[in-house]
Order: structure tokens, then C-alpha cells, then sequence
């Protein structure tokens, strides 16, 4: 007895979409409604394959081949809460202004949480992050936001650091630097550059999964839909 397709949902804004482009659709529209198992079937196998690569460029810390920027080195007594958001209303984001000196990289912890979503009805997959804070935490590093809100808040580009603000954060026991003159938290993108990179190799895994199951299908429709996904094929490449 086989065991039945489990679903999941993914959040955030950032999330990448797979789906069929407006130049490939009109050339599986056939394939689409008469065969449309199997177009969803080819989708989420792409995206099932992309989620682990996803995976395995965090693990190496390379998007799409592009090293991410080393997170900032804080000092302070109670860093590793600061790292945990224990610290006030500052949340996990926070994580994209310290964790150096604790020998974090950005994104560890999280390589679990990116998922993938199907949609049967819809003909799409949509890849991202298995929970609500995953997305939250996600996002903010990949726009390079910092903080939650009050002192920590900041939403991406250099900041300059006032008298006041250093005030702010000695109040939290983070001491900054004196020769710090200003904080950077630099975007550290996940989802696009992975598929970037990856689109050509996504369209051929993806044509080459549907060509297979319609070869296993005895049915007289086949070879119409096999000549249309040979055009849809050279649509993706083109």
C-alpha cells in the first residue's frame, strides 16, 4: 500500500516560484489538461530537486555560487541571548547583526526549514520556509533588515552610529566599538540566485521527468503530448 503525498506550506514573500512561463504554456496546454498528473508530478520533482540544492548551497555558504557576507562580530556580556532573541522585543533577525564571535554563519540552524509547497490545481511549486518565524527570520536576512524594533531596528544600507544610539545598545549589553562609525547589514539572498543559476538544469529535469512517465503511460494520446513537450522543451532552452 503506498503512502500517501504530504503537503506543506511555505511562507514568505522571498519564497521562489516554479511554474510554467507565458512562452513555454501555450505549447503544453494539450499535455496540461490531458495529462495533468503528470505535469504535476514533473513540477514537484523540480522542486523537491531544487529545495535540496537550496540546501546544499547554504551548507556551503554560496547561493547560486555567491559566497554570503560573514555576519558582524559584537562584544558583549550576554551575547549568546542576543544571538537566541531573548533580549527584550528583539527577535531571531537580530541574528543578522552579531553571532561572529560565536562562530555562527548565516542561515545555520535554518537549512531544515526550506520546503516546498505543490500545487496540483494551479500547475505550481513554490519554495520556502516551513514555518512563520523560518520566513520572518529568513527575509530579514535576505533583504538585510536587522532587528525587530526600537534600537535594533534597521531596514537595510548603512546606518551611522549616533551617541544616542550607542546609548540604546549599551542598554541591552552590547558595547560597540568606539571606532565603529557605522553599521552595515548587507543583503544575503537565498531563493534567486539559487534559481538563477539553476534554471537551465530545472527546465531539463523537468522536461526529462515528464518524458518519462508519459513513456510509462499506455495510451493512444501519448505521442501528441511527447511531440508538444518536444517543442515546450526547445521553448525552454530558447
Amino acid at each position: 500500500m503506498s503512502r500517501p503525498a504530504r503537503y506543506y506550506a511555505v511562507y514568505g514573500s522571498a519564497a521562489g516560484r516554479i511554474e510554467l512561463s507565458d512562452s513555454v504554456a501555450p505549447h503544453m496546454e494539450y499535455l496540461a489538461r490531458r495529462f495533468p498528473d503528470i505535469v504535476s508530478r514533473g513540477i514537484r520533482h523540480v522542486a523537491h530537486w531544487l529545495r535540496g540544492e537550496i540546501k546544499s548551497d547554504l551548507r556551503r555558504q554560496a547561493p547560486g555560487g555567491v559566497p554570503l557576507p560573514p555576519l558582524a562580530r559584537l562584544r558583549g556580556r550576554r551575547i549568546s541571548a542576543l544571538l537566541r532573541g531573548r533580549i527584550g522585543a528583539v527577535r531571531l533577525n537580530t541574528v543578522t547583526l552579531a553571532a561572529g564571535s560565536a562562530g555562527r554563519k548565516p542561515y545555520q540552524g535554518m537549512i531544515n526549514a526550506v520546503g516546498f509547497q505543490n500545487d496540483p490545481l494551479r500547475l505550481t511549486a513554490r519554495v520556502g520556509w516551513l514555518s512563520k518565524s523560518a520566513a520572518r527570520f529568513g527575509e530579514a536576512l535576505q533583504a538585510g533588515w536587522r532587528g525587530a524594533k526600537d534600537s535594533f531596528e534597521h531596514r537595510g544600507g548603512s546606518q551611522p552610529v549616533t551617541s544616542s544610539m550607542r546609548r540604546r545598545f549599551a542598554a541591552k549589553r552590547v558595547i560597540l566599538r568606539k571606532g565603529t562609525k557605522s553599521l552595515r547589514t548587507p543583503p544575503r539572498p537565498v531563493f534567486e540566485p539559487v534559481f538563477r543559476s539553476r534554471k537551465d538544469e530545472l527546465a531539463k529535469r523537468f522536461v526529462a521527468r515528464v518524458e518519462l512517465k508519459l513513456r510509462e503511460r499506455a495510451d493512444h494520446d501519448r505521442a501528441q503530448a511527447l511531440r508538444q513537450l518536444s517543442e515546450a522543451a526547445f521553448r525552454f532552452a530558447s
